[in-house]
């Protein structure tokens, strides 16, 4: 497992927050509202959770890269 400096919830909300955001951009998704408030969520769960507010806290990019990181090595594991 790769050690990123960001908490294990923040990267697990954001790689949630890439899912569902490939889910809602498939062509005719299924339960699009609800995929749409379960990012809203995520998205909230993201930008407002308290690392931000730690002076040395790393950038909005390196989270995205480790999520996305992350969200390939479960695409990997699962298939």
């Amino acid at each position: 497992m790769e050690c990123t400096p960001f908490p294990s919830d923040l990267l697990d909300a954001q790689t949630s927050w890439i899912t569902v955001y490939e889910a809602l951009a498939r062509p005719c998704p299924t339960r699009a509202t609800a995929l749409r408030r379960h990012l809203i969520r995520l998205s909230a769960q993201v930008y407002f959770h308290p690392y931000w507010a730690r002076p040395a806290a790393g950038g909005r990019p390196e989270l995205l890269l480790a999520a996305r990181a992350q969200h390939h090595r479960q695409e990997v594991t699962a298939a």
